[in-house]
C-alpha cells in the first residue's frame, strides 16, 4: 500500500512507481506541478486506485481496463481528456468509479450508467 495525499509534494508521479508490481492499493492526492499523463503501472492487482487531483492530462489510458480486481478507481479533478474507452466495459463489477472535474467528451458508455449511485 502506498498512501501519499495532501502531503504538498509536487507532480508528475514518477515513472519508477510502475516497479511496484506487488501494490494492492495506490492513493495519490493533490500534487502541485506540471501536467503528466497517467502513468503506467505494472502492478495488476490493485484494488484501489486514487490518483485524484495529480495534475494528469491526456486520455485514459487503455491498461486499466486490463485491472479486473479493482474495487476504487478515482481519477478525479485532473485534466484528462477524450473518451471513456469502450475497453473498460471489463470494470463492469468496480464498486466505485470517481470521473468528475475532467474535460472527458462522449456519452457515457450504459454499463456505468447501470452503476447508479457508485459512480
Amino acid at each position: 500500500m502506498l498512501v501519499i495525499e495532501g502531503s504538498g509534494l509536487q507532480g508528475p508521479i514518477p515513472s519508477e512507481i510502475a516497479d511496484l508490481e506487488r501494490l494492492s492499493v495506490l492513493r495519490l492526492s493533490d500534487l502541485d506541478g506540471p501536467e503528466s499523463p497517467v502513468p503506467k503501472l505494472g502492478c495488476r492487482n490493485i484494488v484501489k486506485l486514487i490518483l485524484r487531483s495529480c495534475n494528469l492530462m491526456g486520455e485514459l489510458p487503455a491498461y486499466l481496463a486490463k485491472m479486473t480486481n479493482l474495487k476504487t478507481l478515482d481519477l478525479s479533478f485532473n485534466n484528462l481528456s477524450g473518451k471513456i474507452p469502450e475497453s473498460y466495459r471489463s470494470l463492469e463489477n468496480i464498486g466505485y468509479l470517481y470521473l468528475t472535474g475532467n474535460q472527458l467528451t462522449g456519452a457515457v458508455p450504459d454499463w456505468i450508467l447501470v452503476k447508479g449511485k457508485n459512480v
